[in-house]
């Protein structure tokens, strides 16, 4: 009965449309790869979604982490429903993902996250994830591709299991070359330093 109440209020709100929508912190942050990060459209839209087989149950609503909306993930079977985005990626160079995730304590539950295709990240180990307020999870990898998939995939069997906030990021780092350049040019300003105080 919970359960249903919660998608019913869940419905409502998407129901009121994204015109009113309270923009969320990733909207705004800069070189953000991730399009509708906090679902402030109201739906999953630039996400694609990965139904489980028996017992799918998530959906965008609530009242989000900030802004108006966040994606409640409650399916009721052995498998999680999945959300992804592919971002185009340079190879080699490190990128950080950021999200926010909130966590009802109902067991038995489960989530992950998924980056570069091959690499999944299980929330709370091989156990159930505890009770918890919006509380930041933190990533980085490095892709070896041009393109990279971001995956989430929740289950909640008595409840839901939400996220929100979305942000991944290029992290910018100097190339081998600058830093050489920048190492002769430091090693040679301290060159010049030693002379002067040696004639002086």
């Amino acid at each position: 009965m919970k359960k249903i109440a919660f998608v019913l209020i869940a419905m409502l709100a998407v129901g009121t449309g994204s015109a009113n929508a309270t923009p969320s912190f990733c909207d705004g942050v800069s070189g953000n790869l991730i399009q509708n990060c906090g679902f402030e459209s109201g739906s999953f839209s630039s996400w694609n979604t990965g139904p489980a087989p028996s017992g799918s149950l998530f959906g965008v609503g609530g009242t989000g982490h900030t802004g108006s909306f966040d994606a409640y993930f409650g399916a009721t079977g052995a498998n999680p429903d999945a959300i992804f985005q592919t971002v185009q990626t340079t190879p080699g160079h490190l990128y950080d993902l950021q999200f926010y995730f909130k966590s009802d304590g109902l067991t038995p539950n489960g989530a992950f996250v998924g980056y570069f295709d091959t690499t999944f990240h299980v929330l709370g180990g091989s156990s159930d994830i505890p009770l918890m307020d919006w509380t930041l999870e933190d990533f980085t990898f490095t892709p070896t591709t041009t393109f990279a998939q971001i995956r989430f995939g929740a289950r909640d069997n008595p409840g839901f299991l939400l996220v929100d906030d979305f942000v991944l990021r290029e992290i910018t780092v100097p190339e081998p070359f600058t830093l050489g350049v920048f190492g002769v040019g430091l090693a040679g300003a301290v060159a010049m330093r030693r002379r002067k105080i040696k004639s002086a």
